[in-house]
């Protein structure tokens, strides 16, 4: 028969298993998709180059929806010009 200590070392080493298990599963998902499942944990806490990075993709995407409608007008002047 086990004695209270031996039981308790094995809790403990289940527990440890379920957390390693665990995080590896998590680990090998980041390393086959390239994407972190916390990036603000990964950079700890200073996600400022993250924010800098969606507003610039924010203002890329404004700037190719107003290239598209001038080049829409500009096109539509040609051909009534055009006539």
């Amino acid at each position: 028969m086990d004695t209270v200590g031996d039981l308790a070392r094995t809790l403990v080493l289940r527990t440890h298993q379920t957390r390693l298990n665990q995080e590896m599963d998590r680990l090998g998902v980041e390393i086959a998709s390239g994407f972190v499942r916390d990036p603000a944990s990964h950079l700890g806490g200073d996600i400022t180059g993250l924010l800098a990075i969606d507003r610039t993709l924010a203002q890329l995407e404004t700037y190719r929806v107003n290239t598209t409608e001038a080049s829409f007008l500009t096109g539509t002047m040609l051909i009534s010009t055009q006539n």
